[in-house]
């Protein structure tokens, strides 16, 4: 029990003094949590037959993230220019 308290407080120094480094892995393992459901939602039908295969699903995921919550193709501050420019009676 001993050895795996020691090896316990060696990977949490590790840590500590990797922070740095640590961080990005960290985010990306958040990230690729967090999409997880959505890649397999695209990658799936409802009647569970492939609709498009993993690895593309993946890339459209990670290139695009904003289609989740934004409708217009683009960067989001793109987008709020287009509406601000509809809505702009001026234009």
């Amino acid at each position: 029990m001993a050895k795996l308290w020691g090896f316990l407080g060696f990977c949490i120094l590790v840590l500590i003094l990797a922070r740095h480094v640590v961080v990005p892995f960290v985010f990306a393992l958040l990230v690729a949590y967090i999409f997880a459901p959505i890649v397999n939602r695209r990658s799936r039908g409802p009647d569970g037959r492939r609709r498009v295969p993993r690895g593309l699903a993946i890339i459209l995921c990670y290139r695009r993230p904003g289609w989740l919550w934004h409708p217009w193709p683009g960067p989001p501050e793109l987008g709020a220019t287009r509406v601000a420019m509809i809505l702009d009676p001026r234009h």
